[in-house]
């Protein structure tokens, strides 16, 4: 099953943020979806903070799981 996202997101200095995308189907239909997300984890590179962890959380049950299921996700940074 072929699934594919287009969107954006903003970071507050406290690293907490929004995820706003269109996730469309291999049926053709498409859904606005709205993640919450958290940066858990970062490193210091050269002044710069990279975010290594995040834990996302859905607003509205999933509309590729059937059930009323609501997803999160953790993403971790993969090393150089």
């Amino acid at each position: 099953m072929k699934v594919s996202l287009d969107g954006t997101y903003s970071v507050n200095s406290d690293g907490t943020g929004t995820i706003q995308f269109v996730i469309s189907l291999p049926n053709g239909t498409t859904s606005d979806i709205t993640e919450d997300f958290v940066i858990t984890k970062s490193e210091n590179r050269n002044g710069t903070l990279i975010a290594t962890s995040i834990f996302e959380a859905q607003e509205q049950p999933s509309v590729v799981i059937s059930g009323d299921v609501f997803v999160n996700h953790v993403d971790t940074r993969r090393p150089d």
